[in-house]
C-alpha cells in the first residue's frame, strides 16, 4: 500500500493473542446457541475459542473462513474487542474497507481511549487514497498514545503525499525519536530529503538505512540518486549496481547503462 508504510496486518501484533483453550475430555462445544447457554466464563473462554480458530485461518489466509469464525465469537461477546480488530483487519485484506472500518468503529465505541482502531482507520483511509482523513485518525491515535511510532510514520507519510514535506520530515523524526532501529524510518526521511533536493541530508539518512539493512534496495537506489546530484557519478554507480543486485529493477539497470 505504500512506499514504507506499515502494512495493517502488523497491527495485530500490539493486541495479545488469546491462550489457546483447553478443554477436558468430556467438553464438547457444537453451535453458538448452545454456547449462549454456557456460564459468562465458559461462553468468554468459547469465544476465544473460535477467535483462536479465526487467527489461524488468518495467518493461513483464508480471511472468509476467518470471518466467520470472528463473526461467531463477536456473537457470543459482543464486546471481544481482539475479535472485532481481527475482522476488521481479515475485511481490509478482502477490500472490504468500509466494513473494516465499521468493525475498528465499534472498537472505538466500546473503548474510546484505545489508540489502535483509530491507527486502523487511518491506514484504511491510506489505503482507499484519502490521505486527509487518514491523517486526522493518526492525528487521533496520536493524542491517546504519544510514543506510537507507527502512527507518526505513516502521519508523515500521508503528509509527504499531500505535499507537507516538512511536516512529514517532523513526523519521521519523532518516530525515530521513538524507535531508533527501524530502517524504514530513516528511509523515509531520506525519501523526503530527496523530494526537497536536500541531498546531503538523505544520504546520510540513507546511510543510517543500509547500516540497520544492508539489503535495503531502495536505499541504495535512492542513495545513488542523491550522490548523481552532488556530482559523486562513481558513489552513485556503486550504488544503483547494488541495488539491481539485489532487486533486478529495469529502470536501475537503464540508469547503469547510461551513466556507468
Amino acid at each position: 500500500m505504500k512506499l514504507g508504510k506499515t502494512v495493517i496486518a502488523a497491527v495485530l501484533f500490539l493486541i495479545p493473542i488469546g491462550q489457546p483453550l483447553a478443554m477436558g475430555t468430556g467438553s464438547a462445544l457444537t453451535t453458538a446457541a448452545v454456547l449462549l447457554s454456557l456460564p459468562k466464563k465458559a461462553q468468554a473462554e468459547s469465544a476465544s475459542y473460535y477467535f483462536n480458530l479465526g487467527e489461524k485461518k488468518s495467518e493461513e489466509g483464508d480471511y472468509y473462513g476467518a470471518i466467520s469464525d470472528y463473526d461467531k465469537a463477536i456473537k457470543i461477546n459482543p464486546e471481544y474487542i481482539k475479535a472485532l480488530i481481527s475482522r476488521g483487519i481479515s475485511k481490509h485484506n478482502l477490500n472490504d474497507n468500509q466494513e473494516a472500518i465499521s468493525d475498528f468503529k465499534k472498537v472505538i465505541k466500546i473503548n474510546p481511549e484505545l489508540a489502535l482502531p483509530y491507527y486502523n482507520i487511518g491506514v484504511v483511509n491510506d489505503a482507499l487514497n484519502d490521505p486527509y482523513k487518514a491523517i486526522s485518525y493518526y492525528n487521533k491515535a496520536i493524542d491517546l498514545d504519544p510514543r506510537y511510532s507507527n502512527a507518526f510514520h505513516n502521519r508523515g507519510n500521508a503528509k509527504e503525499t499531500i505535499g507537507d514535506n516538512n511536516g512529514a520530515i517532523s513526523d519521521f523524526s519523532r518516530a525515530i525519536e521513538i524507535d531508533p532501529t527501524d530502517h524504514e524510518l530513516y528511509y523515509s526521511r531520506g525519501r523526503t530529503h530527496l523530494i526537497l533536493k536536500d541531498y546531503y541530508a538523505a544520504i546520510s539518512d540513507n546511510n543510517k538505512t543500509i547500516k540497520i539493512n544492508s539489503n535495503y534496495t531502495n536505499a541504495y537506489r535512492n542513495r545513488g540518486i542523491s550522490k548523481e546530484n552532488i556530482g559523486d557519478q562513481k558513489g552513485a554507480c556503486s550504488d544503483w549496481k547494488k541495488a539491481y543486485d539485489l532487486g533486478k529493477d529495469k529502470d536501475i539497470l537503464s540508469w547503469i547503462q547510461e551513466g556507468c
